[in-house]
């Protein structure tokens, strides 16, 4: 495989933005990064004051390239969540090879389009079914970026579901080439939108629980997942926001409709995240549900057949229905256990000071 970028290789990047004033630097950066930037399309559900002019902040700066992005515009009164808004924004697609689904709040390296390309295809040519996608690394207001390859720890909270956990770092250059990975990240994955046809963004989930079903939606479909070895895109995390009152409606975490906010009820609210704890159970096997609500549309958001649940918790190290998990899992180190179904035999290389497992095919 030719692992050139070419202007075939024609990007749709997905954004779910929710009164967010970070979105117009966003989508500057990204043009102004961009190798080919006539390459890049953008689709956004932008979610914002549309009957007044309480978000008149987030139109300080000119969009970059109109005839590239294409909008659905939505009153943010009427958000029915993160996944709600990304499950939208994928019906922008025209026909791109690639997609890039990132948050609202990012910053890139120069030459992110090219990087991106020429890393998947890389590695498509040792394993045609691997898509890309980790935790973003910081980037601040004085123009500083964190430089670190992050991946994650993980752990089961209260509600019994695990979320994306906090950041095990290693330093860029540590690594020679994309690591398997046994998470996802919606702030960044990389892939060619056949992923997204199958796989379509379950928009009856509310936002917490998205990322972990998201992962063993991938991994039972066949998908394997990497993490890139070198950064490429940084995130505005809410410990590094300059300005909090601009950003008081976005909710805890700094995450884009990951809540109603002041549009819709507390109580909800807190509905909507008991169904989709449900649902992430029930879809995950460690609680089958009988309701109506958690079990909407299940078939067309459900796991896959190429690969089992058990094949996961085999590969991951988590057993989803005991709520428990290996002790290298916990701190972002994975291992294969053979027998796995579809998958050639495996080298396993552990590296206890960085907490991060490289496994290569043989």
């Amino acid at each position: 495989m030719d692992i050139s970028y070419t202007k075939q290789d024609t990007i749709f990047v997905q954004i779910a933005s929710y009164r967010d004033p970070e979105l117009q630097h966003t989508l500057q950066d990204l043009f102004k990064k961009a190798k080919r930037p006539e390459n890049i399309f953008v689709g956004i559900c932008h979610q914002y004051d549309m009957k007044g002019d309480e978000d008149k902040h987030l139109f300080e700066v000119p969009f970059p390239r109109s005839n590239q992005l294409r909008i659905d515009k939505v009153d943010y009164r009427e958000s029915e969540g993160c996944c709600w808004a990304r499950n939208r924004v994928q019906k922008l697609w025209k026909g791109e090879k690639w997609i890039l689904m990132i948050d609202s709040h990012m910053r890139f390296e120069k030459g992110w389009d090219e990087t991106c390309v020429t890393l998947i295809k890389e590695l498509k040519k040792r394993d045609r079914n691997a898509v890309i996608s980790n935790i973003n690394p910081s980037y601040f207001y004085d123009g500083g970026v964190e430089k670190k390859i992050i991946t994650t720890t993980l752990w089961f909270d209260a509600n019994g579901i695990i979320p994306f956990g906090g950041p095990s770092y290693s330093d860029v250059g540590k690594h020679n080439e994309p690591f398997l990975s046994c998470m996802y990240s919606g702030g960044f994955l990389f892939c060619e939108f056949e992923v997204c046809r199958k796989i379509p963004y379950d928009k009856f989930m509310y936002f917490y629980g998205e990322e972990i079903s998201t992962a063993v939606r991938l991994w039972t479909n066949g998908y394997n997942i990497y993490n890139a070895n070198k950064n490429i895109t940084y995130h505005l995390y809410k410990e590094n926001i300059k300005n909090l009152e601009l950003y008081k409606n976005l909710g805890e975490g700094f995450i884009p409709s990951s809540n109603l906010h002041k549009s819709q009820s507390q109580e909800k609210s807190v509905k909507k995240d008991k169904i989709t704890f449900a649902r992430v159970k029930h879809l995950l096997g460690s609680k089958k549900s009988r309701h109506n609500e958690v079990l909407e549309s299940i078939k067309d958001y459900g796991l896959g057949s190429k690969r089992t649940l058990r094949d996961y918790e085999r590969f991951s190290g988590i057993d989803f229905r005991k709520k428990k998990m290996r002790e290298h899992t916990k701190r972002g180190i994975f291992e294969i256990l053979q027998p796995i179904s579809k998958l050639s035999e495996v080298k396993e290389y552990f590296n206890e000071k960085s907490l991060l497992c490289h496994v290569s095919f043989s």
